[in-house]
């Protein structure tokens, strides 16, 4: 999160990050999910989400968007 440069909400996401993870060592689980959604969809709200229905602590770890609109990683300059 430090890395990120720019206002991307990062003191936000740390003290989030540190009151769902306290001080302890803990393991986590990751998932990978592939999502096909519409415009306006909040991926990390779906993750709070999927976490408050499995009664488990969740957050969005990394989102990579591969399409927008007509324009896909294909259509990437990088």
């Amino acid at each position: 999160v430090a890395l990120v440069q720019g206002d991307f909400r990062q003191a936000d996401i740390t003290s989030a990050w540190q009151e769902k993870l306290g001080k302890e060592h803990m393991d986590f689980i990751v998932a990978e999910v592939t999502l096909r959604v519409s415009s306006g969809f909040y991926v990390r709200q779906y993750a709070e989400d999927l976490g408050r229905l499995l009664s488990v602590p969740s957050c969005a770890l990394s989102i990579l968007r591969t399409e927008a609109g007509k324009w896909g990683l294909d259509d990437c300059l990088i």
